[in-house]
């Protein structure tokens, strides 16, 4: 080959190893030709998982090849050029999952909590069951004579006002007799609180207009409180604490945490309350009170000792018990914490906000919901990603990611809602008999 043509072809090589290597380069940063509008364009991506895996997914329409990872069960779709794509994930046995998510360059769109809900529960109890009551693992029915049970095995009292985190213990409520009860589920003992309060080492009886509130998540620990006073009772030394007496304004709202007992009192002369916590761990209370305009209505602690305060003007504000609290939501009708304290979900007249309490961590989510609707409580999904919204005859699931509520659905009517976590069922009444809907894993 003359040197003229090996010249020749060695430019060619080498201007087409810089043309491809261009390209590939280009590519590799995400460059593609968008055919549809002829120009080139960087791309984004999406990356979904499923609940139950084996689920069809489409993408606009588009059913895709799934191939999960072995050790990710979730599915990457890349390549895909910035604009809205609408995703719908079906199986059979649920409903279909359906929402639009917006793909934007050089990013992936993740949507890795897709739960599809069932199509319909499974009858568990035939009854006929008046009421339903639960927590964790503790499944508790009440016959049309109002008589309690729990495994088969009766329990004292007539209504159940809490159940402990580990689900060893029930405090129910007989209020024609104005009794409560203390029942041991594990060992099937039931003591009786107002006999536990006479008899403790310096005595106590339950003043009038009271109310008791359990402390959950430890052993044998309750509030009493009625408007002037609180007291802590723990069974296991057998004392009752007073925290108040005296309270020249009115208590309006307590709550107790293994580290905290918090409360507020109103003053409404001046239409201020004055939050303050007693420190369990330091035996005092704490020395600066918060001040805060209007009537608290509802007080909680987090699994993380985060305090929680609501204002009958529908302030919301959070802070630890010792330091100054700061608002984070107005128009609010109720709020609920976490299990783990990370999340916490407030409900507002017409929408739903949901506030991460991880230091550093960045994640809101606001959703609109229909108006005119009072829903009886908040249920949060064991992945903390999701919402039950349970009204008097119905719950509704909710995504948190779903703002345009395009997979908001009804999924039950009945009444007395209750989630078990563990087995991932919620429970319910419907037509006298006890209803379970078993959510996929």
């Amino acid at each position: 080959m003359k040197r003229r043509w090996r010249d020749t072809l060695f430019y060619v090589l080498l201007t087409c190893f810089f043309l491809l290597g261009g390209v590939a380069v280009l590519y590799a940063q995400g460059w593609r030709f968008d055919t549809s509008l002829l120009s080139f364009g960087k791309v984004g991506a999406i990356y979904l998982r499923t609940f139950p895996e084996e689920t069809i997914v489409k993408i606009d329409g588009k059913e895709l090849d799934k191939k999960p990872g072995i050790f990710d069960r979730g599915v990457f779709v890349n390549g895909l050029f910035p604009r809205s794509y609408t995703i719908e994930t079906s199986a059979p046995g649920f409903r279909t999952w359906k929402t639009d998510v917006e793909v934007l360059p050089s990013l992936v769109e993740q949507l890795k909590h897709i739960v599809l809900v069932p199509n319909q529960g499974s009858i568990v109890l035939s009854g006929p069951v008046e009421g339903l009551f639960g927590k964790n693992e503790v499944l508790i029915t009440r016959d049309l004579s109002r008589t309690l049970f729990f495994k088969n095995r009766k329990l004292s009292g007539s209504t159940v006002l809490g159940i402990s985190n580990v689900g060893d213990a029930v405090l129910t409520h007989t209020p024609e007799q104005a009794t409560y009860y203390w029942n041991d589920v594990e060992t099937g003992t039931t003591s009786n609180l107002s006999v536990l309060f006479r008899d403790a080492r310096n005595g106590f009886r339950i003043p009038a207009n009271h109310s008791i509130l359990m402390s959950e998540r430890e052993d044998g620990t309750v509030l009493v409180s009625n408007t002037a006073s609180l007291y802590l009772f723990t069974m296991r030394s057998n004392e009752v604490r007073p925290i108040v007496t005296r309270s020249t304004n009115p208590i309006t709202a307590f709550a107790i945490s293994p580290r905290w007992i918090s409360w507020s009192t109103y003053n409404a002369q001046k239409n201020i309350s004055i939050v303050e916590s007693y420190d369990r761990v330091a035996q005092q209370n704490t020395e600066d009170p918060v001040t805060l305009i209007g009537k608290t209505v509802s007080l909680a602690i987090s699994g993380k000792e985060t305090l929680g305060v609501l204002q009958h003007t529908g302030e919301l504000f959070l802070g630890v018990p010792r330091d100054p609290l700061r608002n984070i939501a107005s128009d609010v009708r109720s709020f609920l914490f976490t299990d783990d304290g990370t999340k916490i979900v407030a409900r507002e007249s017409q929408a739903v906000e949901i506030f991460s309490l991880i230091e550093d961590e960045v994640m809101y989510a606001r959703l609109n919901l229909p108006a005119g609707t009072d829903e009886e409580k908040l249920i949060w999904y064991h992945d903390n990603h999701h919402l039950f919204l349970t009204y008097n005859d119905r719950a509704l699931f909710l995504d948190e990611i779903d703002k345009k509520l395009s997979s908001v659905i009804e999924i039950a009517r009945g009444k007395d809602f209750f989630y078990n976590p563990e087995e991932n069922i919620l429970y319910y009444i419907a037509d006298g008999a006890v209803i379970g809907m078993e959510f996929p894993r």
